[in-house]
């Protein structure tokens, strides 16, 4: 299983995917926005968040999605997520 600390999402259908795909996001804490900045502080985060939040981060992971128009900002299922991922990419941000 994918190690992962913190889950940045309001899409239950993303929690689904990610158990899918490996990660062992039962371990995880799964909150739906960053209040407190400093919970990201050498955490592995998946989740899409300001580079500025990310840079705090051991790593950022995302879930690449290639929605249409009409989908975004809805809530997805497990299986949209799924039909419209075309990847998942980790990324370690630096602040310089």
């Amino acid at each position: 299983m994918t190690a992962v600390d913190i889950i940045v999402t309001r899409h239950g259908g993303l929690v689904d995917y990610l158990r899918q795909q490996g990660f062992d996001v039962d371990r995880a804490t799964i909150i739906s926005h960053v209040t407190d900045p400093n919970v990201l502080i050498g955490r592995h985060v998946v989740g899409v968040l300001p580079m500025g939040l990310a840079s705090l981060c051991a790593s950022i992971t995302v879930v690449d999605l290639n929605l249409p128009q009409d989908l975004r900002g809805a809530d997805l299922s497990a299986d949209q997520v799924a039909q419209y991922a075309t990847g998942i990419s980790t990324y370690r941000v630096i602040r310089l």
